[in-house]
């Protein structure tokens, strides 16, 4: 799931994404921070991302796997 939160209304989403990896959500104009996790991996996050009007914003996550130790001796 992706998480959304709006710097200065304090808002916060949970999405899930589709069996792709995408998911869309409508948020108001703003500055925003994203942060995307899943069992499995470290959590990747943007800094700012800045909604100017209705354009569509695509942001691109790469999640890196956390290694078991338990499974590789």
């Amino acid at each position: 799931p992706g998480i959304q939160s709006h710097s200065q209304c304090h808002i916060r989403q949970t999405l899930v994404s589709d069996i792709d990896g995408k998911y869309e959500v409508k948020l108001p104009i703003g500055v925003y921070k994203i942060r995307v996790e899943q069992d499995g991996f470290v959590p990747s996050k943007t800094r700012r991302i800045q909604i100017k009007d209705e354009a569509k914003v695509e942001v691109d996550f790469v999640l890196i796997g956390i290694r078991n130790d338990t499974d590789h001796p």
